[in-house]
């Protein structure tokens, strides 16, 4: 892929990685996400902590079906 300008490279990068503005926070929640281990926890504090983050990963990047919508998301 070639592209002509840094405009065009700016924009190429928000498409293929997403919302810029919560860029970072979800690939943090994603590491913590695949990091986490039961280890020694119970599961009910287990589940807890696993759907915290699950939670607060959707406040950053919604779960829409809607072709048009997660055009606008971009």
């Amino acid at each position: 892929m070639f592209l002509a300008t840094a405009k065009e490279m700016c924009d190429t990068m928000k498409v293929m990685y997403g919302n810029e503005k919560n860029l970072s926070r979800n690939f943090e929640i994603y590491k913590r996400l695949f990091n986490l281990k039961q280890g020694d926890k119970f599961v009910p504090e287990f589940y807890e902590k696993l759907k915290g983050l699950i939670d607060e990963l959707e406040l950053h990047q919604p779960v829409v079906t809607d072709v048009t919508t997660l055009r606008g998301y971009l």
